[in-house]
């Protein structure tokens, strides 16, 4: 959500009708009447003066009146564009509010909510059920500098709640740490960890439809190091883990634990950048998965190794023509 600053008003316009005195030769010869008429003229002429005094008053008043900056209920943040920003990450940016700083740290939380209609939860083709639900989330984001050392703690929760259909009701949770340095321009190493705790749709196309919604905790990690200042060549090296521990549900036929599984990556890129901000890169993504039930109750083996390469080229059409 952007923020808001108040907005002035424009003011009306009044239409002023300038009153000028009758003239001197417009006078009757009648000396009674043109005292009358001279007294009638000295005070409408004490009027327009003071009435234009009042008008150049205003006027000059009114350029440093408009001068005058309104006060901002919220900080106002500059939405600037970002380079390989994803349109969701962009949007979670903008929603916070500018963050507070005390010292080396920066302080931003945000809560939201939101109510909505669901017709069909369990995505049924007959016997659909709906019902009515609201979320309350609050996220917040701390974040540490120190010379070439920064740590960025990010945790967020999420209640979701349905109005009738409680057995549906769950809640989730996203934490996440993150270290990095740059000892030098050329060189910067980096270290994610993250918990969460998910919860499966009732429309994913393998569910687990016990009585309640399936949900697990994610523990994750990351970390590498890069070469290169990326306004050439940028080499990215780093191994990953991704551990998947399911929550029991009911009925307890609904063997949820036989997904667990532990997930190994690596991951090494070559990014190349010529003409300003055109990218070419090529990706390879080695990757092995093991389950802690190696043979599920249908008798498959869940285990899998392989790989991925990925290349591409990515054109930015505002560095070849400013």
């Amino acid at each position: 959500m952007d923020h808001w600053t108040p907005r002035d008003v424009n003011a009306r316009k009044a239409n002023r009708h300038n009153v000028f005195p009758r003239r001197i030769d417009a006078i009757p010869h009648t000396i009674d009447r043109g005292r009358s008429l001279l007294q009638t003229m000295h005070k409408m002429d004490a009027a327009c003066r003071i009435g234009v005094t009042a008008a150049l008053l205003l006027f000059r008043a009114g350029p440093a009146l408009s001068q005058q900056v309104p006060p901002q209920l919220l900080p106002e943040l500059q939405d600037d564009i970002r380079s390989n920003e994803t349109l969701q990450s962009r949007f979670d940016r903008r929603g916070l509010i500018e963050p507070i700083e005390i010292g080396p740290f920066l302080l931003a939380t945000q809560v939201q909510g939101d109510v909505g209609f669901n017709d069909n939860i369990f995505a049924q083709s007959t016997g659909q059920k709906a019902d009515f639900f609201f979320d309350l989330g609050l996220k917040g984001v701390a974040t540490y500098h120190n010379e070439a050392f920064s740590a960025e703690l990010d945790t967020y929760f999420l209640d979701h709640q349905y109005v009738s259909l409680t057995t549906e009701n769950y809640w989730e949770t996203n934490n996440s740490l993150t270290l990095r340095e740059a000892p030098t321009p050329d060189f910067n190493y980096f270290l994610d960890s993250g918990l969460q705790r998910l919860a499966v749709p009732r429309t994913d196309p393998n569910p687990l439809n016990g009585r309640t919604p399936a949900t697990y905790l994610l523990y994750s990690g990351l970390g590498g190091v890069t070469f290169g200042s990326g306004l050439r060549n940028l080499l990215t090296l780093s191994v990953g883990f991704d551990k998947t521990q399911f929550d029991q549900i009911q009925p307890l036929t609904l063997d949820a634990p036989q997904r667990n599984r532990t997930e190994v990556f690596g991951d090494f890129r070559l990014d190349h950048v010529f003409f300003g901000q055109q990218k070419v890169f090529v990706e390879l993504r080695p990757d092995t998965r093991n389950y802690d039930q190696d043979i599920d109750t249908a008798r498959f083996r869940q285990a899998s190794n392989g790989g991925r390469i990925d290349t591409g080229v990515q054109l930015e059409p505002n560095g070849v023509f400013p």
